[in-house]
């Protein structure tokens, strides 16, 4: 589904730089996203497979229109990413605007 996977590429980068502008660090960040995508997801999936689809991971990958992915409607999965995505977005914002700019 072609909608929903630019709207999941589209707050997937506001995540990432939001994400980026909270860490400053690219090798901590990059290394960070790597960690959440190959260690975190598939440990919650040992756990509970229902609960990867409320991750950002699994809510992109749903809206984009993964068939293994039915938890959620498409509404519903584009809501789930933007609540993981606002927050990240606010803390950036209070972040950036607390920091030294000289």
């Amino acid at each position: 589904m072609v909608g929903g996977s630019l709207i999941a590429a589209a707050l997937s980068a506001i995540m990432g730089v939001a994400a980026g502008a909270l860490v400053r660090n690219q090798v901590a960040g990059v290394v960070g996203a790597l960690i959440l995508a190959f260690v975190v997801s598939p440990l919650i999936a040992v756990v509970d497979e229902a609960a990867v689809e409320f991750t950002p991971f699994g809510a992109a990958f749903a809206l984009a229109g993964d068939p293994q992915a039915g938890t959620l409607s498409w509404g519903g999965d584009a809501l789930l990413l933007v609540a993981w995505t606002v927050p990240l977005m606010i803390a950036a914002s209070i972040a950036e605007r607390r920091r030294d700019l000289a």
